[in-house]
């Protein structure tokens, strides 16, 4: 059965709900620049997709309470810095919340990545794409890239807190401080600091844990 690059394009779509997206995520289809835009303009027309801005577009998921579950910030922000070479991290208030440290919900949400800098507005939230130098990447796709952002994002003082250090290490696996130690290198020497104190308190931490009791 043979289907129009429309039809592809649109089941492409339609596979996958809560999908955040720019016509560059539909160039393995082989469909023309022209049939996708012209396909996009049409099912923003009937209600099938939003339009965020300009180019970017959201297959909304429907909710057991609301009809139409908004975009999520991350969504966004990985929608914008995909291709090659492409990195993100958490960064600020975001990183602190996905770790679980702070219980207040960012109205801006800030990533870290190695693409332009850029603003988007979704809804009553912002999300900030930032470019940094590569060396505040290190760490990217992993929880080590995101205890890297908050460590730089509080400072020194707080991020050397003995409360703050513990909640950290209580974060990691054995894997995830192995990627901690590696992606800490090229890091200011302030934040290799409270590496180390993290280290010394997860093998703390894991030895009161695994440790035989008295004989």
């Amino acid at each position: 059965m043979h289907f129009s690059a429309s039809e592809i394009i649109r089941a492409e779509i339609a596979s996958k709900p809560g999908w955040v997206f720019t016509a560059a995520h539909l160039e393995h289809l082989n469909a023309s620049q022209a049939n996708v835009e012209r396909t996009l303009a049409r099912l923003t027309e009937r209600g099938a997709i939003r339009r965020i801005s300009q180019g970017l577009y959201h297959y909304p998921k429907k909710g057991k309470v609301i009809s139409e579950l908004p975009p999520k910030p991350e969504q966004v922000a990985k929608a914008l810095t995909t291709g090659k070479g492409a990195v993100m991290i958490p960064s600020g208030a975001t990183a602190l919340h996905r770790l679980g440290l702070t219980p207040q919900v960012p109205m801006k949400y800030v990533y870290l990545t190695n693409r332009r800098s850029r603003l988007e507005h979704v809804g009553k939230l912002t999300v900030e794409l930032k470019k940094v130098s590569p060396r505040h990447l290190t760490g990217a796709g992993t929880i080590a890239g995101e205890i890297l952002s908050a460590i730089e994002y509080v400072g020194e003082k707080e991020a050397l807190a003995p409360g703050f250090i513990s909640k950290l290490a209580r974060k990691l696996d054995e894997s995830d401080l192995d990627k901690l130690n590696s992606a800490v290198s090229t890091r200011f020497t302030w934040v290799k600091k409270v590496v180390t104190q993290i280290n010394e308190t997860w093998r703390s931490q894991n030895e009161l844990h695994t440790g035989s009791g008295p004989t």
